[in-house]
């Protein structure tokens, strides 16, 4: 999730980039600093040229300028509906107005101390992170990192995973495309229990075969594609993928 900074002060606002980064970092998380910036308007004109964002959005209130960081928030919303909008501010005072303006802020961080600070920021992003995995798994979904963007494949369009000749790179087969990334098979099912296991460096979904070929050992999907299935394996996987086909 690319992650936008809006602060007016040159010092607090590289605390905030420093805190993010670092946490960033640390806990590689699939998140980035897309843009911290003193100019509201620049943050308005990134999202405008750039549809799509789904993003987290770290706020002052007093910016200095034409926008204040909750008229700001509406402007946002006009782009971004489902992005964390996060106020970190020195207004505890004005938390009340965010409501009449209906941003639905994800938190309302009152400046303090850096360690508090540190620790509020952290806390939002861990709790974004960790809902933005149960969400995916909860919509049959499958999210991974396939060099710098963060992609998402919907469970009925996975083809099959295999194993590359790189260490702990993964291929993934799709309806869409194929795509590589970083990862284990062994994890990939644990997130995906519906997966097969038809051979030690491939895991199947059944329910996007169209064929079983036993002469070859091969398992045929609707676009052509095929993967290996081991021998010893091909008599469980017939059975199994035709009980799925009634």
């Amino acid at each position: 999730m690319p992650i936008f900074i809006c602060e007016d002060d040159p010092r607090q606002r590289e605390q905030l980039l420093e805190i993010v980064e670092n946490y960033v970092m640390i806990e590689a998380l699939d998140m980035r600093v897309e843009l911290a910036t003193a100019d509201p308007f620049e943050l308005v004109a990134c999202l405008a040229d750039n549809p799509g964002h789904v993003g987290i959005y770290l706020l002052d209130i007093d910016l200095n300028s034409e926008l204040n960081g909750i008229e700001l928030a509406a402007k946002i919303r006009e782009f971004d509906d489902l992005g964390k909008i996060i106020f970190v501010t020195t207004h505890a005072e004005l938390a009340p107005v965010t409501f009449r303006y209906k941003v639905e802020a994800y938190d309302y961080i009152v400046k303090s101390s850096h360690e508090e600070l540190r620790q509020q920021i952290i806390a939002c992003l861990k709790s974004i992170d960790e809902r933005q995995a149960v969400s995916a798994e909860a919509k049959g979904q499958f999210v991974f990192k396939s060099g710098s963007k963060t992609r998402v494949v919907n469970h009925q369009d996975i083809l099959f995973f295999e194993t590359m000749p790189t260490p702990h790179v993964i291929g993934l087969h799709t309806h869409q495309g194929f795509y590589q990334f970083y990862g284990r098979l062994k994890e990939i099912n644990q997130a995906i229990p519906s997966l097969v296991r038809v051979h030690k460096s491939v895991l199947a979904n059944l329910e996007t075969v169209v064929a079983v070929d036993a002469d070859r050992y091969l398992l045929e999907f609707a676009d052509g594609q095929t993967c290996p299935v081991a021998i010893s394996k091909l008599r469980k996987i017939q059975k199994m993928w035709q009980a799925q086909q009634g």
